[in-house]
Order: structure tokens, then sequence, then C-alpha cells
């Protein structure tokens, strides 16, 4: 029998792993994470559990592999579980589509819903992995211009090529798509401040990548300066510590969501624990779990105020605006969403049809 050890905020686990060969425990606390672990063959995370030298001087014998289900990887010392012959594994590009679809739902909302307007635009998509390939999709079937800036992706993919950052510079839209990274020959910690966009000045910034991306102080003085017209954040360099200032100056804010919906948290999960089951000889169950599908949404006022009712970035916006102490609570407990793909749209306006398309969204 395999102990899979799993934060407690992790989904589908009971659906996943089989009753007969898994037994699974469940922590919320760094203290119950500490008092089990060493019962586990594996342990399961996400990205608010650090591991580390420091956090985890040793390791259990036990122990064989780490998974984490999610996309990024910056919580991890993977050198660390190496010396320590530690497996890991982790879930690219689980929450790519629910990542894209959250940009492009602040795009339409910066632009009231103005397709047409929007079209006018050029966005840079700063990281064209997994999530900015994603965007770059829908941005394509939408219709709208963009510029793919990646020079590490460009080093490594031979039949990728970056565009430049002065053409990001000449961009409209800005989102960001890159990890956090401090060293190296492209290190993306503050690579959009004052000092790398120079005198540029845009309609929208969206940093729904990692907190510590973008320079909150610059994007602050942008704001203010009038050089940036619409600011929407989903990360926060000092999460869940907010800075109030630049909390108020955002025009969109939401507690590191915009990859929240239930088909990403299944693909993460699945994902992970499918290498974990690969490391320890067990197998998975493959089949797709009963989604919580939602009613069908009446289009009958445009499919701009659609995407307000179905997309629960302008709810959350409200509750972190006036608790943002409750960033952590927020992010763990707000009722994850359906993907437009798992979305119905009703009573649709013929003007909003290509787009709907476009969004894959159910008519």
């Amino acid at each position: 029998m395999i102990t899979l050890l799993s934060d407690a905020h992790i989904p589908w686990l009971d659906h996943l792993l089989p009753e007969s060969s898994v037994r699974i425990l469940s922590y919320e606390s760094d203290a119950e994470l500490r008092d089990q672990i060493a019962e586990a063959d594996a342990l399961l995370t996400r990205t608010v559990t650090k591991v580390n030298q420091q956090t985890f001087p040793s390791f259990p014998e036990k122990l064989r592999v780490i998974g984490s289900a999610t996309a990024g990887t910056d919580h991890i010392d993977g050198e660390w579980l190496a010396q320590n012959n530690i497996r890991f594994f982790h879930s690219p590009g689980c929450n790519a589509r629910a990542v894209a679809e959250y940009v492009i739902t602040v795009m339409i909302h910066a632009f009231k819903g103005d397709i047409n307007e929007l079209r006018k635009q050029k966005t840079g998509i700063i990281g064209y992995g997994n999530t900015g390939s994603q965007l770059g999709r829908i941005l394509d079937r939408i219709g709208l211009s963009y510029v793919a800036f990646d020079p590490p992706r460009e080093a490594r993919d031979s039949s990728f090529k970056s565009d430049s950052w002065e053409d990001v510079l000449d961009c409209d839209i800005l989102s960001l798509h890159v990890p956090i990274t401090r060293g190296g020959k492209w290190p993306t910690q503050h690579m959009l401040s004052a000092k790398s966009i120079k005198q540029s000045s845009f309609r929208l910034i969206v940093n729904a990548a990692r907190g510590g991306v973008a320079n909150e102080a610059d994007l602050l003085a942008m704001k203010q300066s009038g050089k940036l017209g619409f600011l929407a954040l989903d990360v926060w360099e000092n999460e869940p510590d907010l800075n109030h200032d630049i909390l108020n100056a955002a025009d969109i804010a939401t507690p590191h969501i915009a990859g929240y919906s239930q088909q990403a948290k299944y693909e993460a999960s699945r994902i992970a624990c499918n290498s974990i089951a690969k490391t320890l000889g067990f197998e998975l169950n493959t089949d797709e779990p009963a989604y919580e599908i939602a009613p069908a949404i009446s289009a009958s006022e445009g499919l701009y105020l659609a995407l307000q009712k179905h997309h629960p970035l302008f709810h959350l916006d409200g509750l972190l605006r006036n608790k943002p102490e409750a960033f952590s609570t927020l992010r763990n407990s707000f009722p994850l969403r359906n993907e437009f793909r798992k979305t119905t749209l009703t009573n649709y306006l013929s003007k909003d049809i290509l787009t709907i398309e476009a969004l894959k969204i159910n008519k």
C-alpha cells in the first residue's frame, strides 16, 4: 500500500487514486505536514508549500517522490531534492487555458466589450510557453494582433522566433506569462519596470504570471502619471500580504486565481498523480470526473455582460478590496468556475456569435 501525503486543497484525489493501492493523508498546515511526512512514500504539494534546504533540512527515508499540482516550480529547490535522491514532478500546462481565459476576459472588460476597438490594439505576450501560446491561439481566433517575446524559448526551440523587446514596447496591451527567476541569462524578477519600458505607455497591463515579474512600485507610478490606462493584477510581490497602494490603483485585483477552474485543477492533479503513479507502480483512474456544471447563462444583453456573470474575477475583485487580509481564504475556498468549453450561453446576440465561437463557448 502506497501512502500519499497531500495538501488538503488539491482536488480529485479520491477520483484519481485507487483505494486498493493508495492511502491518502492530508495536511492543511506546516505542522500537520511535518507530523505526517514520515509515513509518506510520496508528497503532493501546491505553491504555498516551499520545499528547500531551509524548510526541509532532511527528508524521511521512506519518501521517494514529490509532486506539485501546479504549473510553476519556483517553490521547489530541485537541486536539493536531487541531492537527496527524491524525484520531482509538476504539472506544466495544466492551467494554461484557464489563465488565457482570465486574460481575454480582462481584455474584453478593459475595452467595455467593444471587440472592434480591441481589434485595433496590439498585444505583447511576454513568455510564450504553454500559457502564452494558449492566449495567442485565442487572439488569433478573435482576430487580434500580437507579438510573442520569449528569448529562452527561442534558444531551446529552433522552430520558434522571438519578437524583440522593442516590439513589446510598441504594443498597447501587455500580458505576462513567465516564471519568476532571479539569476541566469534571462532573469525575470522586475523584468517589467520603469527602466525596461523606458518612455512607453500602455492601455492595459495584465500580470497573471508571478508576483515580482512586474515592479509594483513602477506600475503604481505609471498609473499615477497616466502612462498606464488599465491595470489587472492576479499575482502580487508579497502575497498574501498585499501593498494597499497598488491594490487600490489596480482596476482588477484578484487573489491568484487566474488558473483556477475545475478543469485546470483536475488536470493539475491528474498530471502530477500520473507521474507519481508511474514512479511508484500503480494505475490511475483515467475517467473524466463529474464536473459541477452551472446553469446556462443568458447573453441577451451581450457577451460582455454575460462574461461578467460567468467569470468569478469580478466578484473576487470586490471581495479582495473589501478584505485584503482574506487573500488566502478567498483563494482556497471560492468555488471553481468552469472553462468556456463547459459553459453554455443562451439568447446570444448575432453580433457576438463569432467571438463566442472563437472562445469556444457552448451555445
